[in-house]
C-alpha cells in the first residue's frame, strides 16, 4: 500500500510517496500556505495514510485525513534511545535523521550533518543518538548581516559558488565571509568530530548539500532524502 510523508520545514515543505518502501515521488511546496494544495495531491494520489512532521508554530492541518495520519512529536515512539538532557526541545527533524541512519547503516559511529536553514551536526554511536552542535546556515548568514547592519546589503545566494577568501567588493566580502569561512568551519567540525570517534560515518543531507558537498575537503556520503526516510522508518514502527 502506498503511504505519503510530509516534512514540513521551516522554508519548504517536501511531500514523499513511499510504495513498498521506496520512494516514487518527491513535491516540494515553497508557499507556506500551500495546505489546500497538499491535500488536493494527496486526494489526487488516493493516498490514505501517512506521517507528518513539521518545526513550524503554524503546523500543517490535514483535518480530511486526521483519523489515517501520524503526527510526529516528542511523545512518538522510537526504535532507538535519546541520550539528550533535553529530548523535548529536540529537532524533530534531527530524530528523523537519526532514524534513517540507524536502519540504513552497518557501522558504530555517524555524524549526521544537515545542510538546512540552520547546519545541525547529529552524532549516532551504536544506535544511539548522543547529541551535537547546531550553527546558522548560509541562508540565515546572508540575512543576518543585513538585518542587523545599516550598510550591508542582502546578497542573493541563489549564485553561491566557492569564494575566495579575499573579497574585492563588499558583495564578494560578503560572499567570503558566509561561504568559504563557513566550508572552512563545516570541514573542521567535522575534523573535530573525527577526533573522539573513530572510524566515524559523515552523512550529508539538506538544501544547500549540493554546494557542500562540492567543495568540503570531508568526505561526506549524500543522502539527498534522508528526513524523508527516516520519518517513514519512525511511520512503520508505530504500524499507524
Amino acid at each position: 500500500m502506498k503511504s505519503f510523508v510530509i516534512d514540513q520545514g521551516n522554508t519548504v515543505t517536501k511531500l514523499a510517496v513511499f510504495d513498498k518502501g521506496q520512494i516514487t515521488e518527491v513535491k516540494r511546496f515553497s508557499d507556506p500556505n500551500a495546505q489546500f494544495q497538499i491535500q488536493d495531491y494527496i486526494l489526487s494520489q488516493d493516498l490514505k495514510n501517512g506521517i507528518v512532521c513539521s518545526v513550524r508554530k503554524n503546523k500543517l492541518v490535514l483535518g480530511t485525513f486526521e483519523n489515517s495520519v501520524l503526527e510526529f512529536s516528542h511523545a512518538t515512539k522510537l526504535f532507538f534511545k535519546l541520550d539528550y538532557k533535553t529530548p523535548n526541545t529536540l529537532g524533530l527533524d534531527r530524530i528523523a535523521n537519526a532514524a534513517a541512519v540507524i536502519k540504513m547503516s552497518t557501522g558504530n559511529n555517524h555524524l549526521i550533518v544537515d545542510f538546512g536553514t540552520c547546519t545541525t551536526y547529529s552524532l549516532v554511536t551504536n544506535g544511539v543518538f548522543v547529541g551535537g552542535a547546531i550553527s546558522p546556515g548560509l541562508g540565515m548568514r546572508y540575512r543576518a548581516l543585513s538585518h542587523y547592519t545599516a550598510g550591508l546589503p542582502l546578497v542573493d545566494m541563489s549564485q553561491t559558488a566557492l569564494q575566495d577568501v579575499i573579497g574585492k567588493s563588499t558583495e564578494g566580502s560578503i560572499k567570503a565571509g558566509v561561504e568559504a569561512a563557513g566550508l572552512l568551519e563545516i570541514d573542521a567540525m567535522i575534523e573535530k568530530y573525527c577526533s573522539l570517534y573513530s572510524e566515524l560515518n559523515v552523512i550529508g543531507t539538506g538544501g544547500n548539500m549540493p554546494f557542500f558537498e562540492s567543495h568540503l575537503k570531508s568526505t561526506i556520503f549524500a543522502v539527498p532524502n534522508l528526513t524523508l526516510l527516516g520519518l517513514y522508518e519512525i511511520y512503520k514502527y508505530n504500524e499507524f
